[in-house]
């Protein structure tokens, strides 16, 4: 759910650097009991894969705030298991835009940034606009019927985070349908990132219904195969949603300097 620059010039504050402080973030009592509380499951055929659902969960949940340092030492004896599919998790949240690694300084969760989020957003809609053009002309009733299934559940998901990850279930049958794989794992490792910029409790609750009304307008394009009508409900997105969500996000850097990121359960 990085927004691009070219589309976000009514936006308040367009063509500014804005991000939060870059000095280290203490690591409070609340965060310290998410460290000791991480949890993976040691059946998994991968343990840098549950080490990286863990810690993607606890990030874009708010739970580890931005300048949180991960000490690999401490995260390592929380999960249990060795540094070397910790590294690998973290080199994969690096990817995905949630961590920073640094050269004798390790890892930290990187901070909200009104450019990164333009440059996020960018990538993303660009993209997504040409797999609509090669997804529409195949697309089928099985792909159109999951996508509805997906649009339903929204309508009743109150966690911001969960009804995030069915909207990128839903453009990412889409996707699917294009058969172009690359695409399909470049916007699967940017929509992490995104996850804390549009899942704030307060843009949600604002919001969240509005955008499930474009994205009705985007499925019932795609079912009538208008491919006029999709990319039109795609540019309402592009346009409308990137600036709702930046001038949100604006509003919190510049006017109080903190952002909150969702929190599990929110509404």
């Amino acid at each position: 759910m990085r927004p691009s620059r070219c589309h976000s010039g009514g936006a308040p504050g367009a063509g500014r650097t804005v991000t939060m402080s870059r000095r280290a973030v203490p690591v409070s009592e609340a965060e310290e009991a998410v460290l000791d509380s991480l949890q993976i499951d040691m059946r998994t055929r991968s343990l840098a894969g549950a080490a990286t659902q863990a810690l993607r969960d606890a990030i874009v949940r708010g739970q580890l705030r931005p300048g949180t340092p991960l000490r690999q030492d401490r995260l390592a004896k929380a999960l249990g298991i060795s540094r070397v599919p910790l590294r690998e998790s973290l080199r994969e949240l690096a990817g995905e835009g949630l961590v920073i690694l640094e050269a004798n300084k390790g890892a930290t969760v990187s901070r909200l940034s009104l450019d990164e989020l333009d440059e996020l957003y960018g990538i993303v809609w660009s993209l997504e606009e040409y797999a609509l053009h090669k997804a529409l002309p195949v697309i089928t009733a099985a792909t159109i019927v999951s996508m509805q299934s997906m649009l339903a559940a929204m309508r009743h998901e109150p966690d911001p985070v969960a009804w995030y990850g069915l909207n990128v279930a839903f453009h990412r049958e889409l996707i699917l349908a294009s058969r172009l794989p690359r695409i399909l794992r470049t916007i699967d490792a940017l929509r992490w990132n995104i996850c804390r910029y549009v899942t704030d409790p307060v843009l949600f609750s604002r919001e969240s219904s509005t955008w499930l009304e474009r994205d009705g307008r985007l499925l019932d394009a795609c079912q009538s195969r208008d491919l006029s009508a999709a990319l039109a409900a795609l540019g309402e997105m592009r346009d409308r949603s990137t600036s709702e969500v930046r001038h949100h996000l604006e509003s919190i850097v510049l006017g109080a300097g903190v952002s909150v990121p969702a929190q599990s359960g929110a509404a």
